[in-house]
């Protein structure tokens, strides 16, 4: 969102991204989208409930390039025994 005018400047994620999303990045059902610094960003991605998008529930981290506008998957995080959360 721009601080000058309040507009959104980009949308990350769902069917109108402003982002190509690498192998792994794409999300369901986010919750809690930290910034990680300059360009990376943390998100609690549900999968969704019952699971349809995504097998388990996952914490990712983001690296965002906004010149390319590309976002790539830095690292996933999971539960060994493939919890999943409820929406």
């Amino acid at each position: 969102m721009s601080r000058s005018t309040g507009q959104v400047i980009w949308q990350l994620g769902g069917k109108q991204s402003s982002f190509t999303m690498g192998p792994g990045a794409t999300f369901w059902f986010q919750h809690h989208v930290l910034p990680q610094g300059q360009d990376t960003v943390s998100i609690f991605d549900d999968g969704g409930a019952p699971p349809t998008k995504e097998p388990q529930s996952r914490a990712i981290l983001l690296n965002l390039d906004t010149g390319a506008m590309r976002a790539t998957l830095q690292r996933s995080y999971v539960h060994p025994a493939g919890l999943a959360a409820a929406n």
